[in-house]
């Protein structure tokens, strides 16, 4: 950093103001975050659903062409990862929805001059993280018990004539 740049930035923070340019560049880069935060969202969104479709998929081709007769012991094991699916499924069609609430009271709450006072969006964005979270969570609970399943049934075939 040249000498020039350091008196420039000691003076804004000395007065608490920033360059014109400063605030511009600032102002860009927050956009530009803001589109890759709403691009990685949609991606998550749809990798989730996708995944959670493919992977009921996959188990229920797996039982019908490989295991035709699952042991009686392991179908809790491939309910509990098809209940994990679902949820996961439902969680981020539901946060699809609150995340669309969160954006309109947030709009409702910057046009009314609210936001600074209030939590944007209200409490549609913290159940939207919440909702996320648990469609996560249910995927991979979902890939873990299909795995368990999988296996253990997997060895019956193995050692079937």
């Amino acid at each position: 950093m040249e000498k020039g740049e350091s008196t420039l930035r000691e003076d804004n923070r000395a007065e608490g103001q920033q360059s014109p340019q400063l605030e511009d560049a600032r102002r860009e880069y927050r956009g530009f975050l803001v589109n890759a935060y709403q691009g990685e969202s949609e991606a998550y969104d749809k990798a989730v659903m996708t995944l959670s479709a493919g992977a009921l998929g996959v188990s229920i081709t797996f039982i019908h062409d490989i295991v035709q007769s699952p042991r009686k012991e392991t179908l809790i094991l491939l309910a509990i990862a098809w209940g994990s699916f679902a949820l996961s499924i439902l969680a981020i069609l539901t946060s699809m929805l609150t995340s669309q609430k969160a954006i309109r009271k947030a709009i409702l709450q910057l046009d009314h001059g609210t936001i600074d006072r209030e939590r944007p969006g209200a409490w549609y964005g913290r159940f939207t993280a919440i909702l996320n979270l648990t469609a996560c969570v249910g995927f991979i609970l979902g890939v873990v018990f299909l795995v368990w399943f999988s296996l253990a049934n997997l060895s019956m075939v193995a050692h079937s004539p």
